[in-house]
Formats: structure tokens, C-alpha cells, sequence
């Protein structure tokens, strides 16, 4: 770790610089955005040079744009992006022996060939290690934090600690008056730090957006300090990242494979009909992407043998990669038609979708679902984080409708006391499946009736099956279990269809994937859970999941 007299040095040639006005871009946005940043830290907006690495190139560009609108090529700042991780040491010798090494490295954890915090241990050992930001896919997990003690393999108290030094820090640096002040403050984090606390800056939870990826790069441009390797070892050993290893378990890879397969199918007629309806919706930078991606979902990298090879572990990051790229598609494709504003609420109609009623709606469908496949491919990698409890009926109440999909549309009768036990996020992931059912099917329904009720129930008043499987726990006719149910007036299930639930691909809706009901129907037990339906054609349905009580041995309870 250098010395503080180094650290002064470094902030005082920065702090020394001409001021920023009359070297903005003419884009108002970004004059505006960089005119609210206090005086002392304008000169942290200039003449930095940040290497943004992601395998997934759409997200190393969008990383890269987003840190142009406060990094502009018009203060002396290069954002340049790098998608193989092998490459990076050598970009960061090149641009040591140039005279303008890298002031910020903005990093993906999760990458073929060499993760995150493998070529991190590298670059500290070749002396080319600057300051970090990690950022991570993990934030696309709407509402992962309502409910995970973790992220992906990341602890919560290690995500939470790094979240709260880095709003301490900037409320100190927004508090920075003078360059004085400012030289002070580094030197003091410097000594109070030793340089691990601030170097990782974690991108991660809902609502993120390109403010708090520019607080992060200038909380590390700020301190800017350096670590010995010892304290770096201890700090990146807190990062491990993991990708989800499939192993001999083939049938989840083919099952991967048809989904990426299913949704190529939906898009393809989807942007065929966009194409003919709003001709100019192919000049767009969006048609190109989404044209592209579902080219990609049709090539072997994405069949059941790209998605197993093992060579330099390409396999397990295409399938760790699946769920973010089936959700970059659906954004192009919906970006086609709607502006959005951050994180993604629909805005406004884009001249020529408008009065195209059908055309929209069918965009709007493809994105849903879509993105509620992104999310089941996902479940797996659940069962590899630490298993919690839970209390249902306090959960239930109060998540939002980002959080489960159509359940501000439900009659909640939630009642505490019912605790289960779910590996990582899976509970919400598998209670989702019927809540959005229920709200589907009866969408078009007069008179709409979708209610979620949680309570308790004796082994004795479940179905055969149900009481079948309790026993198999241990569980006896007069003890309690937890029970979830979703019931809707909506036009039922005949008794040929009611059989064939949770089949893969069999799916009673238009527009349905069939996978929803089918991930559930494979996950609830690692929860201890099962389920039973009762429906008849016109008479609704009432779908009903049954949970072992958890106790204190399952694991650690979250409070919400």
C-alpha cells in the first residue's frame, strides 16, 4: 500500500485540473447531470480512463454508455470495454507502458475462462491491479434482496457492509468543500481502510441504475488507494463467484435448450409482423440486436451439446448467461415499439405502433413472458445458496407487484406464524407460477376474482397424494402444515388438461411456455412443499401448496 504522501500527490493533480465548464459535451443531459455533482468532485468526472469487462458484450456496452453520460469523451475520459477476460492483462500492461494506465477497472464476476476473481488475483500479481468496481447480473433479480440473505454466492453481510461504507462515503464526499478538504478525507480513508473496504463496490438490487454506477467508480476514483496482497487476498476471497455447474444432469440442459428454442420461435413471427406493420422499426438499433440474438438462440451454442461442453467451461457460462440474455432480448423487442425511463417502466408509444392495439399487446405478452422465463432458468442455481426460513403470510403482505407478478391484483387473507424453509429465492420463484396463472386466466374475465390465502392444515384434511408425501416427512395425522392458496373464477381446467399439469411445454394458456408449472412441480420438494390442484372447466380453480413447518435447524430466519 503506498504511502499517504502518494495519495495526496495523486488527488491534488487531479483536484489541480482546469474546472469542468467549457469542456462539457453539448448534450444538456449530461451538463445537467454533472452540474448537481458538488464542485470538489467535477474534476473526478475528467480524464479518467475505465475499462469496463464482460463477457456478454450488450451489457459491456450498455455498462459503457451508461458511464458516458458522466465520464463524456469531452472531459479527456476514454470508457472502453473488453469481453475476453484473457485479454485484460495485457490491454493494462499496454496501457501502463503508453503513459495512461486505467484509473477504474468495472468488472463482471462471472466470465468463461477466467472468473472475476481469478484474473483480479492475476492483476495484483503482475502489479497491474487499479482500483475495482464489481458489478454483477445479480441486479436483474428484481426482487432478490426482499428475500435472500445473499447474492448469487455473495453474503448479505458482506453486500450490505459494502453498500453501507459506500453511502457513508458519499455522503463524506458530498459534504467536500474545498480540494483541501478533499486530500484530508483521502488520507484518512487510506489510513482507516487500509484500502480493502472501498475497492469493491458492488452493483446489485433493485432500482439500479447509471447515478449509482457513477457514485461507485467515483467512491474508488476518490480514495484511489492501493492494497497489499494480503489484504487484497482476504478482501476478493468474500467474492468467490460460482456459475451454476448442470453436471450429468442432462435433462435440466435439454430443458434449457428448448426454452432458449421456444422463445427464438415466439420472436421470430413476432419481429416478422413489427417489420411489416412499422417498416422503420428496422433501422433501429433495437431490430439489429433482437434480430441478431435470435439468430444466436438458433446456433449449436445453444443446443444441449454447446450447452454441456466442457472445454474451458464455455458450457456452464452459457448456461449461468441464459436468463440475462433472455431478458436483453425481450427488452430490444419491446424497446422497438415503448421509450422507457429507468429501470424500465413503460413510457410513452413510439410513433408508428401507435393505434396498433394487437401489435402492442402481442409485444407486451412476448416481454412478460419472456422475462418470466429468464427468471425460471434461474431457479436451479437457487438450490447452490444458503437455505433460510421464512414467514409466508408476512411475506406475502408485503411484496409489491415488481416482486410477484400480478399480486396487487389479489384478495390477500395472509395469516403469520407460517414459517418454511427455501434455498436462496426459490419460494418466491416456485409461489409465483399459479399467482401469475390465476391472474392470466382470468384477465378477460368479467367479474375478476383472484384471491391468495395463508393458513395452517392438518396432515388429515389434505388429498391422498399430499398426505402420502407428509407421512414420507415423519409428519403424523394431527400435525399442522403450511398452506398457500391461490384460487381464481376463471374458466378452469378440464379433467384431460387438470392430468397433464406440470408436463414440459404443456402449458392451458395462449401464449404459455408450459415451463411455469412444470419448474414448480420439480422445486417445491426441495422446499419440503407440495401441491394439488382442483378445477373444472367453468367453475375456476384452486390451487393449493403444502409446506413442512420449518424450525429453528432448517436455518437462519429473515426478517422482512
Amino acid at each position: 500500500m503506498p504511502d499517504s504522501s502518494v495519495i495526496g500527490r495523486r488527488v491534488r493533480s487531479v483536484a489541480d485540473s482546469p474546472p469542468v465548464e467549457g469542456l462539457l459535451m453539448a448534450d444538456s443531459r449530461t451538463e445537467r447531470l454533472l452540474k448537481s455533482v458538488p464542485e470538489p468532485l467535477r474534476r473526478f468526472h475528467r480524464g479518467q480512463r475505465i475499462l469496463v469487462v464482460d463477457d456478454f458484450e450488450p451489457t459491456a456496452k450498455e455498462v459503457q454508455r451508461d458511464l458516458l453520460v458522466y465520464y463524456p469523451r469531452g472531459l479527456d475520459n476514454r470508457v472502453e470495454y473488453e469481453t475476453d477476460p484473457l485479454n485484460v492483462a495485457d490491454r493494462m500492461a499496454q496501457a501502463v507502458r503508453d503513459g495512461k494506465p486505467y484509473t477504474v477497472l468495472v468488472l463482471d464476476l462471472r466470465m468463461p475462462r477466467k472468473n472475476g476473481d481469478g484474473l483480479l488475483r492475476d492483476l495484483a500479481k503482475n502489479k497491474l491491479l487499479c482500483p475495482v468496481v464489481i458489478h454483477s447480473a445479480s441486479h436483474a433479480k428484481r426482487y432478490q434482496m426482499a428475500l435472500l440473505p445473499q447474492i448469487d454466492n455473495l453474503r448479505t453481510e458482506d453486500v450490505e457492509g459494502r453498500m453501507r461504507e459506500l453511502e457513508s462515503l458519499d455522503r463524506l464526499i458530498e459534504d467536500v468543500k474545498t480540494t483541501r478538504e478533499l486530500d484530508g478525507l483521502t488520507k484518512a480513508l487510506a489510513r482507516k481502510t487500509d484500502g480493502v473496504p472501498f475497492r469493491f463496490v458492488l452493483k446489485y438490487g433493485p432500482g439500479y441504475g447509471p447515478e449509482q454506477l457513477m457514485k461507485s467508480v467515483r467512491a474508488v476514483a476518490v480514495t484511489g488507494v492501493e492494497t497489499d496482497w494480503g489484504n487484497f487476498n482476504t478482501a476478493v476471497s468474500k467474492f468467490k463467484p460460482v456459475m451454476f455447474d448442470a453436471g450429468a444432469n442432462t435433462e435440466y440442459v435439454e430443458e434449457l435448450s428448448e426454452t432458449v428454442k421456444l422463445v427464438a420461435k415466439k420472436a421470430e413471427p413476432l419481429l416478422k409482423k413489427i417489420g411489416s406493420e412499422v417498416p422503420n422499426a428496422k433501422r433501429t438499433g433495437e431490430w439489429s440486436a433482437a434480430k441478431k440474438t435470435v439468430e444466436e438462440f438458433k446456433s449449436w451454442e445453444y443446443s444441449t451439446e454447446g450447452l454441456s461442453e466442457e472445454k474451458d467451461d464455455l458450457g456452464a457460462a452459457r448456461r449461468h448467461s441464459i436468463g440475462t440474455v433472455l431478458a436483453y432480448l425481450a427488452e430490444k423487442i419491446e424497446g422497438l415499439a415503448f421509450r422507457r425511463r429507468w429501470p424500465g417502466e413503460l413510457e410513452e408509444i413510439k410513433p408508428g405502433f401507435k393505434g396498433k392495439k394487437a401489435l402492442l399487446d402481442g409485444i407486451r405478452g412476448f416481454r412478460n413472458d419472456t422475462f418470466r422465463l429468464a427468471e425460471l432458468v434461474r431457479m436451479p442455481r437457487c438450490l447452490k445458496e444458503d437455505v433460510v426460513v421464512i414467514d409466508v403470510g408476512t411475506y406475502i403482505k408485503h411484496v409489491s407487484d415488481n416482486q410477484i407478478t400480478g399480486i396487487s391484483k389479489c384478495r390477500i387473507s395472509a395469516a403469520s406464524g407460517v414459517r418454511i424453509k427455501t434455498p436462496g429465492m426459490l419460494f418466491e420463484e416456485v409461489i409465483s407460477q399459479p399467482i401469475m396463472n390465476a391472474v392470466q386466466w382470468t384477465k378477460d374475465r368479467p367479474g375478476r376474482k383472484v384471491g391468495v390465502t395463508v393458513d395452517k392444515k392438518r396432515v388429515s384434511d389434505l388429498d391422498a397424494r399430499s398426505k402420502k408425501y407428509f407421512r414420507g416427512l415423519g409428519l403424523r395425522e394431527n400435525d399442522e402444515v403450511g398452506h398457500l392458496l391461490v384460487e381464481d373464477n376463471g374458466p378452469g381446467i378440464p379433467p384431460e388438461d387438470l392430468a397433464r399439469l406440470g408436463e414440459a411445454q404443456f402449458t392451458t394458456r395462449k401464449g404459455g411456455s408450459g415451463f411455469g408449472l412444470h419448474y414448480l412441480r420439480r422445486y417445491i420438494g426441495r422446499m419440503d412443499g407440495t401441491y394439488h390442484v382442483e378445477s373444472q372447466a367453468g367453475a375456476g380453480t384452486r390451487f393449493h401448496m403444502y409446506f413442512r413447518p420449518a424450525t429453528e435447524a432448517d436455518g437462519k430466519l429473515i426478517r422482512l
